[in-house]
This record gives structure tokens, sequence and C-alpha cells, in this order.
């Protein structure tokens, strides 16, 4: 067992009602409700409350991984919460690193897409792979270096050697293109990036990675699916289609995940529970607990 370990957060609900404390936890959830950098609607405060609130609405069941969700080992900390970047930035990176001390992964609640810099420069992972309908590789964005448009630009340049792979892309501007004729990293947008083969070429590539964070922005989705979010674009991925993907993370070492970027208007929203079906199911895809697997004779299910 991990020895016991304090966090700075601030508790609220916890995902799924789940109590298991931090050190006998394979997840540990925190939330980040920080949006003062955002381009889009401006409710992003609300996101990991509406998360919590939606994982309680949910089946137990994943018919896609034959996992119990009632058996994660999920552990909730609470919320991060302040006004200042820098300030920000600095407690999602302690947090993150005792949650890795513990030997968990940690999972984070967003927020606009800028907290996943201070935690993927944290983790240090070989792979970074962004699920999102724009690219955030804008140098400056609004008079802002440091934002939700440009937050990738910036880690890249600090982190070195960093690896980077983005998936679900249909929104660029003319400086990102440009910025990109001489970069190396992989880019596969939504045109290409149907299941199917397009799938199996993404796990080739990945799998010779050693670690992996996973950033989600839930505008990867399409606005049908997925409307209460800062920038919904259009011709987005199904949520059956990002749920079909997470079958690539198998068996890999994934260091951290993030979901980001649900802006809620409502006290509730299918939006919500779509957010937290893309955490139940992400988690049934990479979980190493045998405890948690259905076992059933019933066809549909195979």
């Amino acid at each position: 067992m991990n020895q016991k370990r304090e966090f700075t957060t601030f508790k609220r609900n916890s995902f799924a009602g789940m109590e298991n404390a931090p050190e006998d936890s394979e997840f540990v959830i925190f939330g980040v409700p920080y949006d003062l950098r955002s381009a889009g609607r401006r409710s992003i405060l609300e996101a990991p409350q509406a998360i919590r609130r939606a994982s309680m609405d949910l089946e137990s069941i994943s018919n896609r991984f034959l996992v119990d969700y009632d058996f994660l080992k999920i552990s909730d900390i609470g919320d991060i919460t302040g006004f200042n970047f820098d300030f920000v930035k600095k407690e999602i990176y302690n947090t993150v690193k005792g949650i890795e001390e513990l030997h968990s992964i940690p999972v984070m609640l967003g927020g606009e897409h800028t907290v996943t810099w201070p935690a993927v420069k944290c983790l240090e992972p070989d792979l970074l792979i962004i699920l999102d309908a724009h690219l955030d590789m804008r140098d400056e964005y609004m008079g802002e270096k440091e934002c939700n448009a440009t937050f990738v630009r910036r880690l890249v340049e600090e982190v070195e050697n960093l690896n980077v792979m983005h998936i679900g892309s249909r929104a660029y501007s003319r400086e990102e293109i440009t910025y990109l004729e001489d970069k190396e990293y992989n880019i596969i947008p939504l045109k290409n990036s149907q299941l199917g083969k397009t799938k199996d070429e993404i796990r080739k590539i990945i799998q010779n990675f050693e670690s992996i964070y996973v950033s989600i922005d839930l505008d990867v989705l399409d606005p049908a699916f997925m409307s209460e979010v800062g920038n919904p674009e259009p011709e987005g991925m199904t949520p059956t289609q990002l749920f079909e993907l997470f079958h690539i993370f198998r068996d890999l070492t994934i260091k951290g995940l993030d979901i980001v970027e649900l802006s809620p208007t409502l006290h509730s929203h299918p939006s919500h529970h779509v957010a937290a079906k893309t955490v139940y199911e992400f988690l049934s895809s990479i979980t190493r607990d045998e405890n948690v697997k259905v076992e059933t004779k019933i066809d549909f299910l195979k």
C-alpha cells in the first residue's frame, strides 16, 4: 500500500460517488475549473461539477470493454482553484506529481485546454496525443502568448523531445499551417481519422513509445453530440467513433489523461453525460485491474 498523501485541493462532490483513498486507487481524478484565457463561451468554470453530476446518472457496464464502472478504483480529490495562471500551473504540477508518486494515473477534468500544459510538463511523456478540433499551435492569440489557442506551441518549446500526435483536427489558422511546414508532428485530420485502417496505423505508431499522455478536448466531437463546449466546430466525431478509438490504448503505458473544454450553460444537459461517459470509457480501456471485468455468456456483449 502506498503512503497516505495530502493534496491542496478543495473537496467537491466525487466522480461517480467514489470515496476511495488516493493511495488505494488506480485513477485519481481532480478538477481544474479554470477559465480566464479561453476564447469561446465563458462557462467552463462549471465543467468539473457538471461531469461529476452526470457521472451519477449513467449505467455501469461498458459494453465495449466489458468493464463494470462501479468496480474501477477511482479517487476524486476535488478541485484546484485560482485566478492567477502561474499559481494554477504550479498547483497542477504539484498535484500531478503527487499522484504519480502514488503510482496512480492522474485524470484531470478541465477547465480550458491550457491546463494540459503543466500536467504534461510534470509527467514528461514520450508522446502527447491530443484529440481536438483545433491545433492550438498559434504563437499568440488576442494578445496572449499563453492561452488555449497557443498552449501546444508553448509546451513543445519547454519540454525537450516531446513527440506530438494530433487526432481529429478540422479547424486551422494560416499561421498554424505555416508553423507546421517544418515540424514532424503526426497530424491526423478528422477526414482521415475514421475507424478501420487508420486506427490500426495509429496503433502501430504509438506502440513504439514508452509512455503516453492523452488530452481530450471535447470539441473533437460534433456539436450535434457535444454542443456545450467553448468553441464548437462542425463535422466532428460521433461519441461512438471516439470511444472505439480508445481501443488503441489497450496495454500501453498511459501516464495521464485530461478531458477539457466542457462549457456548461445548463445545470443538466446531454453533453455533460457524453463527457462523463468519455471518462468512464477511457478508464475502462486502460485499466489493468482484472476485478473490474464482466464475465458473461450473453451474445450481444461478446
